[in-house]
Order: structure tokens, then sequence, then C-alpha cells
């Protein structure tokens, strides 16, 4: 009998870029729900109420989804979990993007995702 060991791959942190009136800055998507993102990016002007565009490749389903989000809430942090082992701590903000306008396909792979992660209960 096989005792294979099976390694889960975890869903998060994955890459995103935010583009906004300051220009495009890339960053890692910590968290993913149907309603928005937290999002770590490297420190800088954004501030809550600022209008984004967020784009990603989903790591699970190899699919892109884009939609435009407010932010409400920033959080500035010295940043290290989400670098690579030896890399420098950095200082780094947490945006918490809510979804405003999203089209049909990207909200329905977001869904898939979420489901293939098993972070959304299926009814």
């Amino acid at each position: 009998m096989s005792s294979a060991q099976v390694k889960k791959v975890k869903p998060y942190p994955f890459k995103a870029d935010l583009k906004d009136d300051h220009g495009n800055r890339a960053g890692n998507v910590v968290l993913l729900t149907e309603t928005g993102i937290l999002l770590d990016i490297p420190i800088g002007t954004v501030q809550p109420g600022d209008k984004v565009d967020i784009s990603f490749h989903l790591p699970v389903l190899a699919e892109s989804v884009q939609f435009s989000g407010v932010v409400v809430k920033v959080y500035n942090q010295l940043g290290g979990a989400t670098l690579p082992e030896g890399s420098p701590a950095s200082a780094i903000q947490r945006l918490e993007v809510h979804i405003r306008t999203i089209d049909s396909s990207s909200r329905n792979r977001i869904g898939r995702f979420l489901d293939q992660i098993g972070q959304r209960s299926r009814s």
C-alpha cells in the first residue's frame, strides 16, 4: 500500500496589479472574497475613498480577473511575511478594496476559485 503524501498548495498570497491616479503598482492578494480583496502594496499614497482598478490571475484556475473598486481601509505596517526569505522587512500598505464594477465572467471566476480552495461553502 502506497502512502504518498499529498502536499496542499496555499492559494494566498498571489500577485495582483493596482492602478490608480498615481500610476501602476504590483502587490500581493492576501485574501479574496466575493465582495473584495485585501491587497499588500509598497507604501504609497493610497487613501480610503480612492478608486482603483485591480487585475490578477487566479492561481488555481489560471484565469484573469479585473474589476474597479474603492479603497475602504488602509493599514500601514512593516512587511516581511509575504517577502522572499532573507529579504529585508519593508513598509507596506494593506488595502481593503471593495468591488464596485465587475463583469459577470470575472465574478464567476472568483466564485469558482473560492469553491475550488474551499473558502466558500457550496450551496
